[in-house]
């Protein structure tokens, strides 16, 4: 009977000792302080949110780019391009110096800073929701 015991629990520190080995190693963000309160992040976990960070700084770049520079230069191209070919359809170049540019103003750095901030805000937001297991509703809880 004794020795039924011995290896239930032996059997119990292997499986336990297996899933150990198993789990994902964990990186503690805590500095050493169990009392914050911090939660143990895996590595892949780490890694999806900084893969997060890094889509919503990208979304936030394109829409500085879209909103800041291609709509406003948009007209001017469009202009640009059927003037040359209406009037010189043989030459058709466009040149852009950086000779001509110009620092921008305060408020379209603050108008720059807002895209960016809204491109960056809406991606992070999305890809937030993904991430989110469905809501359940407590009346009908799921049947297992």
């Amino acid at each position: 009977m004794i020795a039924a015991f011995r290896d239930a629990a032996a059997s119990r520190r292997g499986i336990v000792l297996a899933s150990l080995e198993k789990a994902p190693k964990t990186e503690d963000f805590s500095l050493g302080n169990s009392v914050t309160g911090r939660a143990k992040l895996s590595t892949i976990e780490l890694r999806n949110i900084l893969m997060n960070y890094f889509k919503s700084v990208l979304v936030g770049l394109a829409a500085v780019f879209v909103i800041c520079v291609f709509l406003p230069a948009l007209p001017a191209i469009v202009h640009i391009l059927i003037v040359a070919i209406r009037y010189y359809p043989d030459s058709i170049a466009i040149k852009v110096s950086p000779w001509s540019w110009r620092a921008p103003s305060h408020a379209q750095w603050l108008f720059m800073f807002t895209v960016f901030g809204g491109g960056f805000f809406w991606e992070l937001r999305s890809l937030a929701k993904r991430r989110l297991p469905p809501a359940t509703d407590s009346a009908n809880p799921p049947i297992s």
